[in-house]
């Protein structure tokens, strides 16, 4: 900034005298006295400056001007005539420099001294070869032909260059137009802040997201683009103002256009084939500061950046643009004998700033100090060796630098002739340069960075190094890390520069997009998460879901009828099945393949329902399942999974009955309904409908997932594995396993010995029963499929002794207990104890009155673990009744009930379910980056986890919050801090979720996390 300001005052002072150059300026009225102007006679001796017309030739000295007497001995022109020491006497042969102009000019520019010899005579005679001022050129030459200090004057541009100053370039951080403004918001206006990257408005702004011309994705905005495309704000393609720019310079880039389609590239045998080096600008490349911070920037003039003592600096994006560029070093007045380039022009030492008269070499001499001929040194510091001095030689070695550095380093002397009588100037002398960092050579020749000797701290870096991210300005240029770094200014192997801290994670209220489920901080500490050590799954109550009528809900210590909703009226269907879901808030899902009238043996398909009950008995919203309800289970995040039944009855006649299987998944949303119908007006029943989350966003006609083969019962893990279970064929031939990642949607099936019945343990492991073996099947949560001591077959298989063999079975607790009964009449209903490892250790003896035929039994445990089952109020009746079985008493109660008779659940108290997620804490955060094409890099936590606990996270990317509802593009699961998203599928996207599973073991032992950190940077 002090140079730009110098230079200006040099063009208003060569303005302001040159509007009044001619003579008579300042002078009063024709004949009146002169009065001189004080802008033409500063030194006020009354004479008038010689750059206002005048023939004062010192305009700074009084003591000069054309009335002043001569001065001999003194080498100056006082009376202004030409001549120097005019008059006086001399010693015959001396010589001396001289100078005949203005001593404001001499040492200036290019005026320079010239000789005077001193005649026989005993006068000097006249100066020879000195230089004097003289007009400018009228051209930009770099030259400073009137020693005024400021080679060009007003012919400078506003960088002070010569030439017109470049165009404003967004985003690199440098005032190109030197308007004192860095990236000047008045170009640099646009955003791509919250454009929709599947439809941007205004439609010109897909610039931001993808390119132009191709129509490809892009992670960050595209400034230039080979294919023109018609945008807001720019010249038409095919005119002369859109030019085809060289992205990069070392690329020779030509235009061509068809008719409206224009493309720049590179000319290879007469035809242009695009180049990522060239292109067109896209309205992306006026993109403003954005929000960017820590950014690399420069206030100065772009060609003095990394030029002597010039460096960059930093800055942040605020309000009205960027801020202040801290750091920044920028041109000053030049300072002689410091040994620094300070004006940044590439000269160091070679005028004085303030006056603009030439350096002397070296430093700086006592005052009086007085040359000594013979030693070849400057020791006037005048810039002349010996000068004036008698040769007494043809030449002599020579040396015009401080004397403590001759021969020191790279430093060497030079020659000087004789020219006549005395000395000539001294030729070839290696003088103090910049000191450049490692290249072994002590350039500056103090001692230090030569081979073998320590480094010099003062080094600088050689232009010819290229920049690495390391933060070091290796190209010397004066900005670290340019041009290696991301949009925001990091090194790409660095902690991004947008960072989202989640210094209190157990804060779960604190923060807008944060869930918690089953977590609690760590001795009442925010600041860590952990898993909440209150493993109690939720209030004592009891609710199921029973044929015919409706939901019940009971009180399962008096087993007393609290509420009873029947479900739309429809209680005189008997459906041949149910599934029911009960949710950590006591709500209840509840399912039905309602398919069969047993009177007529008709099909109502249109009676097949999924339903959501509140814990108060209302229905919440209601929604047809075309197939039926086979299976329903609930995701740890709570949305709820509906694998669908079959499609129809093919043979009217009973007791056979045909159907086809449909094979779909549907996921629905736990809280959201659709109040109105799509046009707006209300459902038939009056019953909002269940929010469906589309798992077929291609598919206009269906929303459910369709797999090959249709799960009839499944069940969802806590790491959201879905298992399902079922014949692969009509009739149950080839039974199988189905596991489906709840987040991509990716699923598998397994080849099996299960055909129906499974239950999950707290640890993940499947439990499942095979009626045909029958077996009990233990499958690991994750491949390889095997056991866990002998890794040799993908499942765990338990013979059951065929003495217990069954048609029914019903597991509950992860394989501990099993319930088996037959079809025929009088058969026994038993619940075995099971060692999932080692086959049945035990049964539990039920009440003859509880042993009624029942062929839809169930067995469940309640949260305080005692186990329930469905049965009769008397042996052989149909009076339908639920048993309790306390474990710990071994007692037994009998609770008769109004129902037809009690349902086959997936989970009536949702005890199986709401253990896995006590076992199991799941933190997630939204975060908006606000910005589409957002390239996220890193995630990070620091996390205590003892052995036998894990704690595992995933990172999902979508274009908008409601995305998440549905699909998102999910990266994981990562097992241990810190995560580098690069390679993740979602890039580019504006949103991000987090989310960090903790998972308990056996023990009590618990992991923990804390400074949970998500980093981004934005284009």
């Amino acid at each position: 900034m002090l140079m730009r300001v110098h230079c200006l005052a040099f063009i208003l002072l060569a303005t302001a005298c040159g509007t009044d150059e001619r003579p008579g300026v300042g002078t009063g009225g024709a004949g009146g006295s002169p009065t001189p102007a004080l802008e033409c006679d500063r030194d006020g001796d009354g004479a008038i400056a010689g750059r206002c017309g005048g023939d004062d030739c010192n305009d700074d000295d009084a003591a000069i001007s054309p009335q002043a007497p001569e001065i001999c001995g003194n080498a100056v022109d006082d009376d202004c005539d030409g001549q120097v020491d005019e008059d006086c006497t001399c010693v015959p042969g001396d010589v001396r420099s001289c100078f005949p102009g203005a001593e404001s000019e001499r040492h200036v520019g290019a005026c320079t001294d010239g000789h005077q010899i001193c005649g026989s005579d005993g006068a000097w005679g006249a100066c020879a070869d000195a230089v004097t001022a003289r007009p400018e050129e009228d051209v930009c030459n770099g030259l400073d032909e009137d020693c005024d200090g400021a080679a060009d004057g007003e012919r400078l541009g506003a960088c002070g260059v010569c030439g017109a100053p470049q165009p404003e370039v967004c985003g690199n951080g440098l005032d190109d137009d030197c308007d004192g403004v860095t990236d000047n918001p008045a170009v640099c206006h646009l955003t791509c802040a919250g454009v929709d990257a599947a439809a941007p408005e205004p439609s010109w702004l897909a610039c931001c997201t993808q390119d132009p011309a191709t129509g490809e994705r892009s992670i960050g905005p595209v400034p230039h683009s080979f294919g023109c495309v018609e945008s807001e704000g720019l010249a038409g393609c095919a005119t002369d103002e859109r030019r085809c720019h060289a992205v990069d310079p070392a690329i020779t880039c030509v235009k061509r256009c068809s008719g409206a389609d224009c493309v720049c590239g590179v000319d290879e045998g007469g035809a242009v084939v695009p180049h990522a080096g060239c292109g067109f600008e896209t309205p992306c490349a006026f993109l403003g500061c954005e929000g960017r911070s820590d950014q690399p920037c420069y206030s100065g003039p772009p060609h003095t950046l990394g030029v002597g003592i010039c460096r960059g600096g930093r800055t942040s994006c605020e309000s009205a643009g960027w801020g202040a560029c801290e750091g920044e070093v920028l041109p000053g007045l030049e300072i002689c004998g410091n040994g620094l380039d300070d004006d940044c022009d590439g000269q160091i030492d070679e005028a004085d700033g303030a006056t603009g008269k030439r350096c002397v070499v070296g430093a700086l001499c006592a005052p009086g100090a007085e040359e000594r001929c013979g030693n070849g040194l400057d020791d006037d510091c005048d810039g002349g060796v010996d000068e004036l001095c008698v040769a007494n030689g043809t030449e002599q070695a020579c040396y015009r630098g401080p004397a403590s550095t001759r021969t020191v380093g790279a430093c060497r002397d030079g020659v000087q002739h004789a020219a006549g009588l005395v000395w000539g100037p001294c030729i070839g002398d290696v003088l103090p340069g910049a000191e450049i960092c490692g290249d072994g050579v002590d350039s500056d020749c103090n001692g230090l960075g030569g081979e073998g000797q320590l480094e010099d701290p003062g080094c600088v870096t050689a232009p010819p190094v290229p920049e690495t991210c390391n933060g070091v300005d290796d190209d010397g240029n004066g900005l670290v890390d340019d041009g290696v770094v991301n949009a925001c200014g990091r090194c790409g192997d660095d902690p991004p520069c947008s960072v989202g801290r989640f210094d209190s994670p157990a804060a779960c209220d604190a923060a807008e997009g944060r869930s918690c489920q089953q977590l609690a901080p760590l001795d009442g500490d925010p600041s860590i998460v952990t898993i909440d050590t209150d493993k109690r799954v939720g209030l004592p109550e009891f609710a199921m879901y029973t044929y015919g009528l409706g939901v019940d809900k009971y009180d399962i210590e008096t087993g007393e009828l609290v509420w009873s909703v029947p479900l739309t009226g429809r209680a005189n269907i008997q459906p041949p099945g149910a599934r029911l879901q009960v949710m950590p808030d006591n709500s209840v899902w509840a399912g039905t393949d309602t398919r069969w009238a047993p009177a007529t043996y008709t099909y109502h398909e249109e009676l097949s329902l999924l339903y959501h009950v509140d814990r108060n008995g209302n229905v919440l919203c209601e929604v047809d399942i075309v197939g039926g309800v086979q299976g329903i289970a609930a995701d740890p995040a709570g949305f709820i999974w509906v694998a669908a039944g079959f499609e129809g009855i093919r043979t009217p006649e009973p007791p056979a009955f045909g159907y086809v299987a449909r094979r779909h998944l549907h996921k629905f949303h736990p809280s959201r309904v659709h109040l109105f119908q799509p046009d707006g007006t209300p459902w038939p029943n009056g019953v909002p409908q269940c929010w469906e989350i589309d798992l077929a966003p291609g598919d206009p006609l269906e929303t459910g997932l369709e797999l090959p083969v249709a799960p009839m019962v499944i069940r969802i893990d806590s790491r959201g594995t879905l298992w399902g279970s079922g014949p692969a064929e009509t009739g149950g031939a080839n039974p199988h396993l189905l596991r489906l990642d709840t987040r991509t949607l990716a699923f598998e099936y397994i080849e099996s010995r299960v055909d129906r019945a499974q239950t999950l343990a707290a640890d993940d492991w499947l439990y499942s029963f095979s009626r045909v073996s029958p077996e009990l099947v233990a499958t690991p949560p994750e491949p390889p499929y095997a056991t866990r001591d002998e890794g040799l077959l993908h499942e765990v298989v338990v013979q059951v002794p065929a003495a217990i063999k069954r048609e029914c079975p019903v597991l509950l607790a992860g394989g501990k207990y099993l319930m088996l009964r037959g079809w025929a009449p009088n058969s026994d209903l038993a619940i075995h104890t099971i060692d999932a490892r080692t086959g049945v250790v035990g049964e539990i003896d039920i009440p003859p009155e509880l042993e009624a035929q029942n062929p839809y039994p169930f067995l469940e445990e309640d949260p305080l673990g005692r186990l329930w089952i469905s049965g009769a109020c008397g042996h052989l009746t149909y009076v339908p009744a639920l048993g309790r079985y306390d474990p710990q008493t071994g007692g037994w109660l009998q609770i008769c009930v109004p129902d037809y008779r009690p349902t086959i659940s997936s989970d009536v108290f949702g005890t199986a379910y709401r253990r896995r997620l006590a076992s199991t804490g799941r933190w997630s955060q939204i975060v908006d980056s606000i910005y589409p094409g957002t390239f996220w890099q890193r995630l990070d936590w620091q996390e205590y986890v003892p052995t036998g606990t894990a704690v595992e996270a995933y990172v999902a990317f979508a274009d908008n919050e409601a995305e998440f509802d549905g699909a998102p593009i999910t990266c994981g699961p990562f097992s241990s801090p810190p995560i580098d998203l690069n390679g993740c599928e979602g890039q580019g996207r504006r949103f991000a979720r987090v989310e960090l599973v903790l998972r308990s073991g056996a023990t009590m032992a618990r992991p923990y996390v804390r400074n949970i950190e998500l980093g981004w940077s934005r284009p």
